[in-house]
């Protein structure tokens, strides 16, 4: 599984979020979300949460990311809410 770079600053290269495939893409928010993504410390002291590294990238993805990180998250929702 390929995982976004960060560079020599501890920056998320987006042009590397931009290059994943979908699965690549999808498996990188669930390990994400569940706390696995070890690439970037979430700081809860300062109200990072797992989710705010993705809020915060989200506008910066090519519109084809965007796309596909925006149904990954809806289908992760649709789980969390099936019976």
């Amino acid at each position: 599984m390929n995982r976004p770079i960060v560079n020599e600053h501890g920056e998320l290269d987006i042009p590397s979020v931009d290059a994943l495939s979908r699965e690549d893409l999808s498996h990188w928010v669930f390990d994400r979300l569940h706390g696995h993504d070890f690439l970037l410390a979430d700081d809860m002291r300062a109200g990072n949460t797992a989710h705010y590294l993705l809020a915060e990238i989200f506008p910066r993805l090519q519109r084809g990311t965007r796309e596909d990180l925006q149904n990954i998250i809806f289908e992760y929702l649709g789980d969390l809410a099936a019976p």
